[in-house]
C-alpha cells in the first residue's frame, strides 16, 4: 500500500475578506485576525514584516486565521499600543499573551482614525463636526445682542429685548434678519472685550473640542 505523502508546507495565508487599508509598500502593519471556533475574539497585533508574522504566529494552529484587517502605516507601532490601550477594558484574560480582545472590527474602527479615514469615514465625521460649528456659530449670532443688552449697552441692540426674544422665539423672518446685523456690531462695534468673550465662548469652546478629539 503506498504512503501518503506528508504534505510539509502551510496553505498561503487568505486576505480574502479582510480590510486592507495604507500603503502596501510600507511594511510596518497593525493587523487583527481571530478563528472561526472563537468569532468574538480577535488579535491586535503590530509586525514590522508585515503579513509574514501572522502566518508565523498561526502555523500552529489546526485551523487558518480569518484576517479582519491590515493596516499598512509607518506609525503602526504607535497605533498598536493606542488600540491596545483603547480596548483596555476588553481584554481577553484566559488566554497566553495580551493582544487577545473581545471585540469586533466595528469596535477596532470606533476607536482608531486612522482605520476611519481609511474607509472614508473620517471625511463625513469632518462634515458633521463643520455642521455642530456652523450650528454653534449661529446660537452665538442669536445671543449676542441679548448679552450686549445684558451687559449695560441697549444702544448697541437697538431694540427691546423682550420684543426680540419673543420675534425670535415665534420665528419672524425680519426678526432673524436683524439678529445677524445686530451680531455684526457686537463683533464689530465698540462694545468691550467682555461681551465678545461672551458672545464667542461657546462656539470657540465648541470647535476647540471637537477638532481636538479623535
Amino acid at each position: 500500500m503506498a504512503r501518503k505523502k506528508l504534505r510539509t508546507t502551510r496553505r498561503a495565508l487568505s486576505l480574502e475578506g479582510a480590510v486592507v487599508a495604507g500603503n502596501p509598500r510600507v511594511r510596518p502593519i497593525v493587523y487583527g485576525y481571530r478563528f472561526s471556533s472563537h468569532p468574538d475574539r480577535m488579535k491586535i497585533g503590530y509586525s514590522s514584516r508585515g503579513v509574514e508574522r501572522i502566518r508565523e504566529q498561526t502555523t500552529g494552529f489546526p485551523e487558518q486565521p480569518q484576517v479582519v484587517f491590515v493596516l499598512h502605516h509607518t506609525d503602526a507601532a504607535e497605533i498598536e499600543r493606542r488600540l491596545h490601550q483603547s480596548l483596555a477594558g476588553r481584554q481577553v484574560q484566559d488566554t497566553v499573551g495580551v493582544e487577545w480582545f473581545g471585540v469586533g472590527f466595528a469596535d477596532v474602527v470606533r476607536v482608531s482614525p486612522e482605520l476611519r479615514a481609511a474607509l472614508g469615514q473620517e471625511r463625513w465625521r469632518s462634515v458633521w463636526r463643520w455642521m455642530a460649528l456652523l450650528c454653534a456659530a449661529l446660537l452665538g449670532a442669536v445671543v449676542a445682542p441679548v448679552l450686549a443688552g445684558m451687559g449695560g449697552r441697549p444702544s448697541v441692540a437697538g431694540v427691546d429685548l423682550d420684543a426680540y426674544m419673543r420675534a425670535l422665539w415665534e420665528g419672524h423672518g425680519a426678526t432673524w434678519r436683524f439678529t445677524f446685523q445686530q451680531a455684526w456690531q457686537v463683533v464689530a462695534g465698540p462694545i468691550g472685550l467682555e461681551v465678545r468673550v461672551l458672545a464667542l465662548a461657546f462656539p470657540v469652546a465648541l470647535a476647540v473640542w471637537m477638532f481636538g478629539r479623535r
